[in-house]
């Protein structure tokens, strides 16, 4: 059924009003909004935006932070793209089947001691939002490249993670919280 709302005009925020109210640069901004971690997108002629409704919720999670105590492996992961040479999506996104998500975000990593991780929480962030949380079940290693089987994520991993924001760290894409 349709609803009043779903007629009335959306208000738009560009790029560089995510950017702004966000406190991110344009390049994440960008990404948040191409994976729709907020909210569907949509496209102008040349510029991509989101609903201003959604950038308030979204906003809203801004200083939410994760908490790193629990042990994790932290990947910073790109807007999904679709790779012909690997015959798979790379990256995140939200209209991702929940399926494809094992082959586009938990492979291939260079991690070191990956047996390590084996339990702890996977989280997949864009510009430190998390957009995924899974628990490492298995790891697989080839070429010093490691591949990762996921598992539902435990009580106390989504609470850490889920929804929330990972501190900015310059520096790998991948991080390690609660880890040696």
């Amino acid at each position: 059924m349709i609803s009043p709302e779903m007629l009335e005009p959306r208000r738009l925020a560009s790029v560089a009003i995510v950017a702004e109210r966000l406190t991110v640069s344009r390049a994440v901004a960008n990404r948040l909004v191409a994976a729709e971690v907020g909210g569907p997108s949509f496209r102008g002629k040349t510029d991509l935006m989101m609903a201003e409704a959604d950038l308030a919720v979204l906003a809203a999670r801004q200083h939410e932070w994760a908490d790193t105590t629990v042990p994790a492996l932290n990947v910073r992961v790109a807007p999904a793209r679709w790779c012909a040479d690997q015959n798979r999506f790379l990256g995140w996104h939200a209209r991702l089947p929940e399926d494809l998500l094992p082959e586009s975000i938990g492979k291939w990593w260079n991690v070191r001691d990956a047996e390590q991780v084996k339990g702890a929480a996977f989280v997949a962030a864009i510009g430190g939002w998390v957009v995924h949380v899974a628990r490492v079940t298995d790891v697989h290693t080839d070429r010093g490249q490691r591949a990762f089987d996921f598992g539902p994520a435990t009580d106390e991993q989504l609470a850490a993670y889920a929804g929330r924001r990972i501190p900015p760290v310059p520096g790998p894409a991948i991080l390690r919280f609660g880890l040696d």
